[in-house]
């Protein structure tokens, strides 16, 4: 009896009403997010992954450097390109 007496429908639409978020996502998602974000705070700037961004970035742009002593370089020439970007 008590099964039949609560309107389904509007109880539904209560917790609707009332809800703080309209939207939900699933939990393979939130896992995917939770993973990304644990990999990039391990990533997050370790000086191995600084170095190896800037010397491939500086590389693709068509500088060149060399390794003088352990994680130490000297730039040997900068492009035109490069000069000019200003941050």
């Amino acid at each position: 009896m008590v099964e039949h007496a609560l309107d389904h429908l509007q109880l539904q639409e209560l917790f609707e009403d009332h809800a703080l978020a309209h939207d939900a996502m699933d939990s393979s998602r939130l896992q995917r997010i939770r993973e990304d974000m644990e990999r990039a705070e391990a990533r997050r700037l370790q000086p191995h992954y600084i170095e190896s961004f800037f010397l491939e970035a500086f590389r693709l742009l068509g500088g060149s450097s060399r390794q003088r002593e352990p994680r130490r370089y000297e730039i040997t020439h900068v492009p035109a390109r490069c000069a000019t970007v200003t941050a």
